[in-house]
């Protein structure tokens, strides 16, 4: 904000007005003297006294309406800084919702993909997703054909540690064939 407003410009240039009166007074009271004139040295005199107590209200007058104009510079800067902080703040709250948003959908999507594939089989995956489609035509296309991120998802859930989760993060044991092996 501008510290020079309409009211410090007037009083500025009434007080230097009052003061170039009172140096022109001052001016005619020493050529009164000069000439011995006493009467008109107590006129110039006084218009002089007059000036200069003008001038000095002026210039309080300037002072005040300065001191004026910086408290109020004070109060928009503080009135803008509250904005931007307020802004800052509305900004990071959308991110954060944004994020949450995003982070419930991913939850949900995942929670969906397992609630598909926790009780299938690799065999039977791509059976189950066909099923799900409605198109038991595709019952015999692996997964991988079907769904890769799916797919890939639901081989690391089964092969990590062979566990299963379940849509509430429950661990499973994986579903294993038994393999019958006979040694002579």
């Amino acid at each position: 904000m501008n510290l020079i407003t309409p009211d410090v410009m007037r009083a500025m240039t009434n007080a230097s007005s009052s003061a170039a009166t009172a140096n022109v007074s001052m001016g005619v009271y020493r050529q009164a003297k000069a000439k011995g004139d006493d009467a008109g040295m107590d006129r110039a005199a006084g218009y002089a006294a007059d000036s200069m107590h003008t001038a000095a209200q002026q210039s309080q007058a300037a002072q005040d309406a300065v001191n004026k104009a910086q408290a109020e510079a004070r109060e928009q800067a503080d009135l803008e800084r509250r904005q931007a902080l307020e802004d800052a703040r509305a900004e990071t709250r959308q991110q954060d919702r944004a994020e949450l948003r995003q982070a419930a959908q991913e939850a949900l999507n995942d929670a969906q993909e397992s609630n598909r594939f926790e009780n299938s089989t690799p065999e039977t995956g791509a059976a189950d997703i066909a099923d799900a489609a409605g198109a038991p035509e595709k019952a015999a296309v692996d997964a991988q054909t079907i769904s890769p991120r799916l797919s890939a998802k639901w081989t690391d859930r089964a092969n990590a540690a062979g566990v299963l989760y379940t849509r509430l993060g429950e661990i499973r044991p994986a579903a294993t064939e038994q393999k019958l092996s006979v040694t002579a």
